[in-house]
């Protein structure tokens, strides 16, 4: 088997490009580096931002999508569910604590909303609407996930097996 090496890029479906481009570059601060018609979709817009380390977020506007249902196509907020298939929030890294205040500052200017930061025990994050109702999850680590996040109660309610769980885990 080829392992795969990282994330190339995540796409999401788009109401409204410019707008998007503007939250994403304005507010969040990435750096454009495509935009050009969809490969072999007539109509379709897509756009490609630079997130660092070869790594890049993705967008496309289509002509006629379907439309949006908060609980099935995103969650309502972060602790709601979204529909299988579907993605539930986009985390984005940043460096540190200030660097994640720096963001935060500058989300609260543009009149979004913008949750306090909570502390997941290896991660703290803050948590916004994008504008199109996208979960958003801004995040730095504090320690990288250790053995306490594989938690062998979870392992068993789920049916996974310690057989499976180490071939999973190694």
């Amino acid at each position: 088997m080829i392992p795969t090496q990282a994330v190339n890029h995540l796409a999401l479906s788009v109401s409204n490009m410019k707008r998007t481009l503007e939250f994403y570059t304005g507010v969040l601060g990435l750096r454009l580096i495509g935009l050009f018609p969809m490969h072999g979709v007539p109509g379709a817009s897509h756009a490609f931002l630079d997130m660092g380390g070869g790594r890049m977020l993705s967008f496309i506007q289509f002509t006629a999508p379907p439309e949006k249902r908060e609980g099935v196509t995103h969650p309502a907020d972060p602790g709601s569910p979204s529909a299988v298939a579907t993605m539930h929030h986009l985390a984005l890294q940043v460096p540190d604590a200030g660097a994640q205040a720096v963001l935060r500052d500058r989300v609260k200017q543009a009149g979004i909303r913008v949750s306090r930061p909570y502390d997941h025990g290896f991660c703290i994050s803050i948590y916004l609407k994008g504008p199109d109702g996208e979960q958003l999850e801004v995040t730095y680590q504090t320690r990288p996930l250790g053995a306490e996040e594989l938690d062998a109660e979870t392992f068993r309610a789920l049916g996974i097996s310690a057989e499976e769980r180490a071939a999973m885990t190694r």
